[in-house]
């Protein structure tokens, strides 16, 4: 992985990413992703949707791009922006989005691992979430912490894979949240990307 910096942040930051890049295993050093730094994430990416530029991190896919912003602000309104200390969780998981796609997946075809039909995770994921919509109470009660790994139609799997690989690191990017790890609740898709990993050696 490559880290460059888009627009000037403080060395504490730059420091915290390198060390964060250095503590993940030998295999990820097949990744040729630019993890781009800068002081708010529209500053790496100046066509991020506005309602998106509360965010800290994002996966550009297209571009093999990690953005990771220094501070960040609540969606909710007249916050305050706040340094951004989940650093090692937020390489994680966008890396988990970088693996499904470029490693396991099919990016010359923008095809991810995670989403095809044929493939072991979409089916697990759909078993998961049954499992999950078979209880109501649980079911509603994740509903709103959980809602981007419910959503079907690509981006639920995606981001349930990518939050799968975190836990599987050591990492959670839900902890602002509360939630430490998702893979008690899809079990099935812990499996296969545990499979995953162990395929890379």
């Amino acid at each position: 992985m490559n880290i460059v910096v888009s627009s000037r942040v403080s060395e504490e930051f730059y420091n915290a990413v390198h060390e964060g890049c250095n503590s993940f295993p030998a295999y990820y050093s097949r990744l040729n992703t630019t993890i781009a730094l800068g002081p708010r994430l529209h500053s790496v990416f100046p066509d991020l949707r506005k309602d998106w530029r509360h965010l800290v991190m994002m996966h550009r896919g297209r571009t093999d791009t990690i953005g990771l912003a220094e501070y960040g602000r609540s969606p909710a309104p007249d916050r305050p922006l706040s340094k951004n200390t989940r650093i090692a969780e937020g390489i994680a998981h966008e890396t988990g989005h970088v693996f499904d796609f470029r490693v396991f997946g099919n990016a010359e075809q923008k095809a991810y691992f995670s989403l095809r039909e044929d493939g072991p995770f979409l089916s697990a994921w759909v078993a998961d979430l049954a499992d999950l919509q078979a209880h109501p109470e649980l079911y509603e009660s994740l509903d709103v912490q959980f809602a981007r790994h419910m959503k079907r139609g690509g981006s639920g799997t995606k981001e349930t894979f990518a939050e799968t690989w975190t836990n599987e690191h050591g990492y959670s990017s839900l902890k602002h949240r509360g939630i430490n790890d998702i893979r008690p609740l899809w079990p099935r898709c812990t499996e296969v990307v545990q499979d995953c990993i162990q395929s890379l050696g």
